[in-house]
């Protein structure tokens, strides 16, 4: 169970991290 939790985890920190980078990327563009 704990793993399962650790990769939702970090499936969700790595999607806010995408949406932080393309954010950043449209915003200088």
């Amino acid at each position: 169970m704990k793993f399962i939790i650790n990769i939702s985890k970090l499936l969700i920190n790595f999607r806010q991290w995408m949406m932080l980078k393309s954010m950043r990327s449209s915003f200088i563009h």
